[in-house]
């Protein structure tokens, strides 16, 4: 088991309990790529402008894009991604962009700044989309996490430091555990496309 982190980040006392309570009960499921721990990200359809959150009574969902502010891979597709990665990054007339996806606007974006290569995630994005792949996000209340992003200056950030993310998750309660066989999908926008059954 795997865990990415970035260095202005702070974990849930709880994070390794999670993971390995996801990796256990969903690691077999095909269509899973790994596990976000960031309680708060936003909504990834392009002109969405909201928080996403997931529906209410579920502890996890299932989302098509990856969250980077803590990422545990389900090893046999990180596998896989890594070399479909290692081919596809040498085609240097190939853009990996998704439609109707932010992601694809930042992209563009750093592309014409010459920073493209600061941007890893959208190859992880554009390999889920078209392999039809999904993380699993944690769904505690009132978006607490499992890690929260301290926004120091940087890369991303300016001007910010010492702002929080999200609340971290400091208490476990007994319906954590609770976790569904199949858990709902929601789409880039946040709305329902399969309900748990």
């Amino acid at each position: 088991m795997v865990v990415f982190l970035e260095d202005d980040m702070t974990v849930s006392p709880f994070f390794y309990k999670y993971l390995k309570m996801v990796h256990s009960k969903y690691d077999s499921q095909s269509d899973v790529n790994g596990y976000a721990l960031q309680g708060t990200t936003t909504k990834h359809a392009s002109g969405s402008s909201d928080v996403l959150q997931g529906p209410k009574g579920q502890p996890v969902f299932k989302y098509p894009t990856l969250g980077t502010w803590g990422f545990s891979p389900n090893m046999p597709n990180w596998e896989k991604f890594l070399i479909w990665y290692d081919e596809q990054s040498k085609n240097k007339s190939f853009h990996p962009y998704v439609p109707f996806h932010k992601s694809t606007e930042w992209y563009k974006a750093h592309e014409k700044e010459n920073r493209a290569d600061r941007m890893w995630s959208i190859w992880h994005v554009y390999y889920a989309w078209r392999n039809k792949e999904y993380t699993i996000y944690s769904n505690f209340p009132n978006h607490q996490g499992l890690t929260t992003n301290w926004k120091e200056d940087g890369l991303h950030f300016t001007g910010a430091v010492g702002t929080m993310s999200n609340p971290l998750l400091t208490n476990w309660t007994f319906s954590y555990d609770m976790l569904p066989d199949k858990p709902v999908i929601l789409n880039n926008a946040g709305h329902i496309v399969k309900r748990t059954g």
